[in-house]
This record gives C-alpha cells, sequence and structure tokens, in this order.
C-alpha cells in the first residue's frame, strides 16, 4: 500500500523523477561549451579542428533523428518540439556541408599535387609560360607556331 502511495506520488509530481540533477548540469554546460568549443576548434586547429565540429553535428544529428524516430516529439511541448525538428535540420545541414567542403578540399588539394598542379598549362609538358620558357612562348604565339 505504501508503495503504491509513493508510485502515485511519483506521478503527481513528475519534477521529482525527471530532475536533471549533477548530470544533468554537466551535460548542460558542456552544451553551452560547444559553440566556443568549436569556434576554438575552427580557427585555432584547422582541418583536424574542421572533423572534429563535423563529427559533433553528425553526432548531434544522430541523436535528434533517433528522437525523432523514436516518437519523443509526440511528448514534447509545441517549442521543445519545434526545437527539436529545426536542431535536427540545421546539423544535418552542417554536417553535409561540412563533409561535402572537406570532400572538395581534399579533391583539390589531389588536383595541386598532381604533375599539373591543377594549372591550364602543364609546366611538366613545357606548355605553361614559366620563367625558362616564357621568352620562347611568348614568341612562338607571336609568330603563330603555338
Amino acid at each position: 500500500m505504501r508503495e503504491d502511495a509513493e508510485r502515485l506520488d511519483a506521478i503527481d509530481h513528475p519534477a521529482s523523477v525527471t530532475s536533471p540533477g549533477w548530470l544533468g548540469k554537466v551535460l548542460l554546460s558542456f552544451s553551452l561549451a560547444g559553440l566556443p568549443l568549436a569556434l576554438f576548434l575552427l580557427r585555432r586547429v584547422g582541418r583536424r579542428g574542421g572533423m572534429l565540429v563535423t563529427a559533433r553535428c553528425a553526432v548531434l544529428f544522430a541523436r535528434d533523428l533517433t528522437m525523432i524516430v523514436t516518437g519523443a516529439p509526440a511528448k514534447l511541448r509545441t517549442l521543445p518540439r519545434l526545437l527539436l525538428f529545426i536542431e535536427a535540420t540545421t546539423s544535418s545541414v552542417a554536417t553535409v556541408t561540412a563533409a561535402a567542403t572537406f570532400a572538395l578540399h581534399s579533391a583539390r588539394q589531389a588536383i595541386y599535387l598532381s604533375p599539373g598542379r591543377g594549372l591550364r598549362f602543364s609546366s611538366v609538358q613545357g606548355e605553361h609560360p614559366d620563367s625558362r620558357t616564357m621568352t620562347k612562348w611568348y614568341a612562338g604565339r607571336s609568330s603563330g607556331r603555338v
């Protein structure tokens, strides 16, 4: 009988059941430190920092997607539900955008490291007017031979 009364009391007072405690406060502090940490990683750590920020956005997107799929929005009030959908959208866009940026950057770097270095005229084949062949190249262009 006493256990039933305690259960009913917990149902009547949900704040006692869902009290965040110290773990919730730690998670909130990490969440608040997320933006300054992301800015620090992007500005000071370089490419690795960008990859860490991308990974963080991907983790947040996975968490948001899991919450949406398991039906959490139906249990939330209007504002938290709206914020969940907005966060899922922005984290997915950030993840895709960052991943695409890193993929494009890697492709561009691979081109720069290739023998032609991505230039219109390949200096390897002697077609580019670098300092050694500039005179010959311009002389050939003016005479119509090139």
